[in-house]
């Protein structure tokens, strides 16, 4: 991975500016935060859990981003996010990770120094009854740990620790908790990107009570999404000793690839064949100590039938070798199965949309035993093309004033189509103030070819500003193309000219290289990103599509919003008649600064003591449901 700089307060240094590309961490997780409202009112039960036989095992591999509740209390509120997209070789697919980000999503302090550590996130286990066993039962906890991954590494004042609770230790009003194990914090080297076991044992009779806890925690810079640790593995049962270090099972470490080459999503108007990728890079690693019989296969299905389109099957590799010994499998049926000579079928009406699913299966030997692991790829044929995941890790942006910003996409052969709009994922971070108030060019060029660049400007329209959403994971804004003005085909660029010196920070993912379609210009000369990864920017053709897959509704058309800018009020006029309706404001960080509801047909908000800048003003039914939402602009 190519240069990560970190940021959180407000750069004032010189060699900051003098770079013209620059990525900064996140200062809102959308998807914690949907997730944070989504189980307000999740039940838990808070009773104690007897050790399983097979022991207290979590390896994160599951879909949610909050741990699963089987072993961990949530009602703590702990900050960590469960994800994917963050490691380096984890163990299996799946890590939780610890930053600067709380529960919620939001920071735990917006204007800490970036320099400074403080107590971040937690994650608790369960009270577990331990008083069966003792010392004698060779009870050992185990875990995996990395460093930084694919994100920032932490501060040499950060750390990540563990901790031990029983009930004998706490007195009425105290609970006290004993540092057990910790790790400062560190920069890997480039040689260390792999996790790190850590074997303990429980070797005191005091740990063998009724209530037992265990919790893992970070210090950190509060400010965003920073310094992170990722764990893995999470294993505590008895029966074993400090050599049982592997679990001996094959698996997956990253989602799976897509089955079309570069894209993740592409419309279903426009779909060839020859999109489709000859191959897929799978990785698969044996977590044993000796050699395993390990089985192969994919296999495509469509949404509502249970015989699949396609099957691959890589067969058996009969000789895995552990992976710390020779890295993940090379055998080529495995490491780069086939895609071709499968295509999806399309769709009968152009203009329809759909999803594929791909499943991926790991199995033991060349029996038909059950899989030991098994990995979904949902492939969406949509209105647009994506190269990116859907997930930002970070966000990413040019300096300059009049800066460029270019990304390169090209049409099947034979297709000529409308441009509708393109949608855009931008996300506040705390490297700049008032980026919400930064006015942008929209703008789509031609393909000079000989020099293998952006050409001529097709179109351009004025004015635009970033737009932020958080009622959505990785909410994306469309903005909107003249009807019928940019007709295109073969290669084209969609981007930006920005009018002010600060970046305008994209969603940036890391998990899929394009940065030989990212091209910037900043005096006069293009030049292609130094940073792997993708833009989180997609060309729209034919009708609008919501992405999250959930429909809106919208009665704005018969809303006013008024005066906008504003410095003292707002009045918000046309709101439907009936039953009570509740008026939601979020800030630029997505804080939420004003809650109230009302019957009325129309609503007055005094603003005169906001903090200058751009909110997102909603208004939702009493079933939550949005009935219209405008970005207003406060200036005091």
């Amino acid at each position: 991975m190519k240069h990560l700089f970190t940021a959180c307060a407000v750069f004032s240094s010189i060699s900051y500016f003098a770079q013209p590309e620059h990525t900064a961490p996140v200062t809102h997780n959308a998807a914690q935060t949907v997730d944070a409202a989504a189980n307000r009112s999740r039940s838990f039960s808070g009773d104690t859990i007897n050790l399983p036989s097979t022991g207290f095992r979590d390896d994160f591999s599951y879909d949610d981003h909050r741990p699963d509740t089987t072993w961990w209390n949530l009602t703590l509120n702990p900050g960590i996010y469960v994800n994917r997209g963050w490691p380096l070789s984890p163990v299996n697919i799946g890590v939780c990770t610890f930053d600067g980000l709380d529960f919620t999503g939001m920071p735990y302090n917006a204007l800490a120094p970036s320099n400074t550590s403080s107590p971040a996130d937690e994650l608790t286990s369960r009270h577990i009854n331990l008083q069966s066993l003792s010392i004698g039962d060779s009870v050992y906890l185990s875990f995996w740990y990395q460093a930084g991954g694919k994100g920032y590494a932490p501060n040499p004042t950060d750390s990540l620790i563990l901790q031990y609770n029983v009930p004998s230790w706490n007195s009425f009003s105290t609970e006290v908790w004993k540092t057990i194990w910790f790790m400062e914090g560190y920069t890997p080297q480039g040689n260390d990107t792999g996790f790190h076991l850590v074997m303990l044992k429980l070797d005191s009779a005091s740990y063998f009570q009724n209530g037992f806890r265990f919790r893992f925690r970070n210090y950190a810079s509060v400010c965003g999404s920073n310094d992170h640790w990722h764990i893995d593995e999470v294993f505590l049962k008895q029966t074993r000793s400090f050599a049982d270090t592997l679990q001996g099972e094959p698996h997956f470490v990253y989602d799976m690839p897509s089955l079309l080459k570069d894209f993740h999503v592409v419309p279903g108007r426009h779909y060839v064949p020859s999109m489709m990728a000859s191959d897929m890079d799978i990785f698969i690693r044996n977590n044993d100590d000796i050699p395993r019989n390990v089985t192969y296969t994919y296999e495509v299905y469509e949404p509502t039938s249970a015989t699949p389109l396609f099957t691959y099957n890589g067969g058996a590799d009969g000789n895995l070798q552990p992976f710390y010994t020779s890295g993940y499998s090379p055998y080529a049926p495995h490491a780069n199965p086939n895609v071709t000579p499968f295509s999806y079928p399309g769709f009968s009406n152009p203009e329809d949309t759909g999803t594929y699913y791909v499943h991926h299966m790991l199995k033991k030997g060349t029996s038909a035993s059950a899989p030991v692991d098994t990995v979904i790829y949902k492939q969406h044929l949509y209105n647009y093309y994506a190269y990116d995941d859907g997930t930002a890790e970070v966000g990413y942006g040019i300096y300059g004033s009049q800066a460029l910003m270019a990304y390169k996409f090209t049409l099947p052969p034979n297709v000529t189509d409308t441009l509708k709009s393109v949608m855009m994922y931008f996300l506040p971070v705390i490297d700049q103030p008032n980026i919400d108030l930064r006015e942008f060019r929209l703008t789509v060029w031609a393909h000079n070819s000989a020099a293998n660049q952006p050409g001529t400007v097709l179109y351009t329209q004025y004015k635009y500003t970033p737009e932020y959403r958080y009622d959505a994971p990785n909410r994306f804004v469309e903005y909107t193309i003249d009807s019928g003005t940019v007709v295109l085909s073969g290669t084209f660029y969609i981007g930006w000219q920005q009018l002010a010196v600060d970046r305008l920070y994209i969603g940036f993912d890391f998990n899929n290289d394009q940065s030989d379609k990212i091209y910037y210009n900043t005096s006069g000369v293009w030049y292609t990103s130094i940073f792997d990864g993708a833009l989180m920017m997609r060309p729209v053709f034919g009708g609008t599509y919501d992405v999250t897959g959930n429909d809106e509704v919208s009665d704005a058309d018969q809303m006013q919003w008024y005066p906008n800018p504003t410095a003292t009020e707002l009045t918000i006029s046309g709101l439907p008649v009936g039953n009570a309706k509740t008026i939601e404001v979020f800030d630029v960080t997505g804080r939420m600064v004003y809650n109230t509801q009302t019957q009325t047909t129309q609503h007055k908000i005094d603003v005169s003591n906001w903090n200058r800048g751009l909110y997102i003003v909603r208004v939702l039914d009493a079933n939550g449901q949005v009935l219209g939402s405008n970005r207003v602009v406060v200036g005091n």
